[in-house]
């Protein structure tokens, strides 16, 4: 499973993305500051998302990475 992980500011943002992201196959952890990355190992770091954005942008997005979602 591939560990993604979100920093933004935006609370409401972030509220949004961890829950939905753990349904299509994403381990996901989410913060608002940056120094929460240099502690931890992810494959994706999802940082000051443009809006306006999609859920389906995201997830294109994770799979051009090469990052693929669980079986």
């Amino acid at each position: 499973m591939a560990k993604v992980l979100i920093v933004d500011d935006d609370v409401v943002l972030r509220d949004f993305l961890k829950p939905s992201l753990p349904r299509d196959g994403y381990d996901v952890c989410a913060t608002g500051t940056r120094s929460h990355y240099r502690r931890a190992s992810h494959d994706a770091v999802l940082a000051d998302i443009e809006r306006p954005f999609t859920l389906e942008k995201l997830q294109r997005r994770l799979k051009m990475m090469g990052l693929t979602q669980a079986a």
